[in-house]
């Protein structure tokens, strides 16, 4: 009889716990990907506008003034999200990465070199999810991230009186340039 009461009282007590749910990634990555399509849409248009109206030595100030309030006033628009860029190499020291960001872009570094196309993330932590996204270089990005030998000797002056500790040159077309990161409280 103490038996069967035992194991009522085991079976009752393990009712009351809360059972962990598994993270759903895909809505986690579906709504990543809404939040970075519009910073990128945004900051985009912005970076583009000012680059045909005057090439990267216009584009520099847009980067520099405009790129982190911009990115949080993305950020504002969604509640529970958070969204930044951070990178290896940076030019503006805001963005540095968090040992879990560089862990997961130096894998991608990997998986690059291995001709393998970097892997969305998604990692979960007790209160928060958070998800990267790679940030690959293209063509225009070469013209401020690219060989600092090949830039205007005006554009050189003018990186090194805005970013003096800029790490963010030297990239290649199609070479990880960073990631956007989206951070989730659960």
């Amino acid at each position: 009889m103490r038996a069967i009461c035992l194991i009522v009282c085991v079976l009752g007590l393990s009712a009351c716990v809360d059972s962990v749910e598994p993270v759903d990634t895909a809505l986690y990555l579906e709504r990543s990907e809404a939040i970075v399509k519009e910073l990128k849409e945004t900051l985009g248009a912005q970076l583009q506008a000012a680059m045909q109206s005057g090439g990267p030595l216009v584009a520099l100030p847009v980067c520099q003034q405009v790129a982190q309030p911009l990115t949080k006033s993305v950020s504002a628009q969604y509640p529970n999200a958070t969204v930044s860029r951070t990178a290896l190499k940076v030019r503006n020291p805001e963005n540095a990465a968090d040992a879990e960001s560089t862990a997961i872009m130096e894998g991608w570094g990997v998986a690059l070199a291995a001709g393998e196309a970097p892997k969305l993330s998604v990692v979960e932590h007790a209160n928060r999810v958070v998800v990267h996204q790679p940030i690959l270089t293209d063509q225009v990005c070469l013209k401020c991230h690219g060989a600092p030998d090949t830039f205007a000797p005006e554009l050189v002056d003018r990186l090194a009186e805005l970013y003096p500790q800029d790490a963010a040159t030297g990239f290649k077309a199609g070479e990880l340039r960073g990631a956007f990161r989206v951070e989730f409280s659960k």
